[in-house]
Protein backbone atom coordinates (compact mmCIF):
# COMPACT_ATOMS: atom_id res chain seq x y z
CA UNK A 1 0.00 0.00 0.00
CA UNK A 2 1.48 3.07 -0.78
CA UNK A 3 1.57 6.19 1.68
CA UNK A 4 -1.54 8.07 -0.81
CA UNK A 5 -3.82 4.72 -0.39
CA UNK A 6 -2.22 4.42 3.73
CA UNK A 7 -3.45 8.26 3.64
CA UNK A 8 -6.78 7.73 1.94
CA UNK A 9 -7.84 4.81 4.92
CA UNK A 10 -10.71 5.56 6.61
CA UNK A 11 -8.98 6.70 9.89
CA UNK A 12 -5.30 5.99 9.69
CA UNK A 13 -4.01 4.57 12.99
CA UNK A 14 -1.77 6.84 15.11
CA UNK A 15 1.41 4.78 15.57
CA UNK A 16 3.16 6.32 18.38
CA UNK A 17 -0.12 6.61 20.37
CA UNK A 18 -0.33 2.46 19.48
CA UNK A 19 3.35 1.99 20.52
CA UNK A 20 2.59 2.98 24.17
CA UNK A 21 0.18 -0.50 24.27
CA UNK A 22 2.02 -4.32 23.77
CA UNK A 23 0.24 -6.74 21.80
CA UNK A 24 1.17 -9.32 24.68
CA UNK A 25 -0.81 -7.30 27.54
CA UNK A 26 -3.75 -7.10 25.21
CA UNK A 27 -3.58 -10.75 24.63
CA UNK A 28 -3.67 -11.63 28.00
CA UNK A 29 -6.21 -9.11 28.93
CA UNK A 30 -8.40 -11.55 26.50
CA UNK A 31 -7.58 -14.29 27.94
CA UNK A 32 -8.46 -13.11 31.42
CA UNK A 33 -11.89 -11.95 29.84
CA UNK A 34 -12.23 -15.84 28.53
CA UNK A 35 -11.07 -17.83 31.55
CA UNK A 36 -12.35 -15.59 33.97
CA UNK A 37 -9.10 -16.50 36.32
CA UNK A 38 -5.77 -15.63 36.62
CA UNK A 39 -4.02 -19.32 36.64
CA UNK A 40 -5.35 -20.74 33.56
CA UNK A 41 -4.59 -17.37 31.81
CA UNK A 42 -1.38 -18.24 32.99
CA UNK A 43 -1.47 -21.64 32.06
CA UNK A 44 -3.27 -20.95 28.19
CA UNK A 45 -0.48 -18.63 27.75
CA UNK A 46 2.37 -20.63 29.18
CA UNK A 47 3.56 -17.68 31.31
CA UNK A 48 4.19 -17.17 34.82
CA UNK A 49 1.10 -15.61 36.65
CA UNK A 50 3.13 -12.71 37.87
CA UNK A 51 3.84 -12.22 34.07
CA UNK A 52 -0.28 -12.21 34.22
CA UNK A 53 -0.42 -9.84 37.27
CA UNK A 54 2.19 -7.38 35.85
CA UNK A 55 0.65 -7.05 32.59
CA UNK A 56 -3.08 -6.54 34.43
CA UNK A 57 -1.60 -4.06 36.13
CA UNK A 58 -0.01 -2.14 33.40
CA UNK A 59 -3.60 -2.09 31.48
CA UNK A 60 -5.19 -1.08 34.32
CA UNK A 61 -3.05 2.06 34.28
CA UNK A 62 -3.51 2.82 30.54
CA UNK A 63 -7.03 2.37 30.57
CA UNK A 64 -7.63 3.90 33.89
CA UNK A 65 -9.67 1.25 35.52
CA UNK A 66 -9.89 -2.07 37.46
CA UNK A 67 -10.54 -3.66 34.76
CA UNK A 68 -11.26 -7.01 36.74
CA UNK A 69 -11.92 -7.54 40.29
CA UNK A 70 -12.11 -11.19 42.28
CA UNK A 71 -15.40 -12.73 43.27
CA UNK A 72 -15.52 -15.83 44.21
CA UNK A 73 -12.49 -17.26 42.61
CA UNK A 74 -12.88 -15.37 39.37
CA UNK A 75 -11.83 -12.57 37.78
CA UNK A 76 -15.25 -10.46 36.83
CA UNK A 77 -14.77 -7.87 34.42
CA UNK A 78 -15.83 -4.45 35.02
CA UNK A 79 -18.05 -2.06 32.41
CA UNK A 80 -15.03 -0.76 31.34
CA UNK A 81 -13.39 -4.45 30.84
CA UNK A 82 -16.68 -5.59 28.86
CA UNK A 83 -16.84 -2.54 26.53
CA UNK A 84 -12.74 -2.96 25.73
CA UNK A 85 -13.32 -6.78 25.07
CA UNK A 86 -16.55 -6.12 22.67
CA UNK A 87 -14.00 -3.98 20.43
CA UNK A 88 -10.90 -6.20 21.27
CA UNK A 89 -11.67 -9.59 20.85
CA UNK A 90 -12.91 -9.06 17.09
CA UNK A 91 -10.00 -7.67 16.36
CA UNK A 92 -7.29 -9.88 17.98
CA UNK A 93 -9.74 -12.65 15.67
CA UNK A 94 -8.68 -10.36 12.72
CA UNK A 95 -5.16 -10.57 13.63
CA UNK A 96 -5.09 -14.15 13.73
CA UNK A 97 -6.65 -15.12 10.41
CA UNK A 98 -4.14 -12.32 9.08
CA UNK A 99 -1.47 -13.94 10.81
CA UNK A 100 -3.03 -17.41 9.14
CA UNK A 101 -3.00 -15.94 5.60
CA UNK A 102 0.47 -14.90 5.24
CA UNK A 103 2.54 -16.96 7.76
CA UNK A 104 3.07 -20.50 8.05
CA UNK A 105 1.26 -22.67 10.96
Amino acid sequence: MSNKELSACASPPDIRYLAQFNLNCLVVFATIYIERNITRTSEVLSISQPAVSNSLCKLRTQFNDRLFYRRDRQMVPTVTADEIAKTLLPLLGDFQSLLNRFTEN
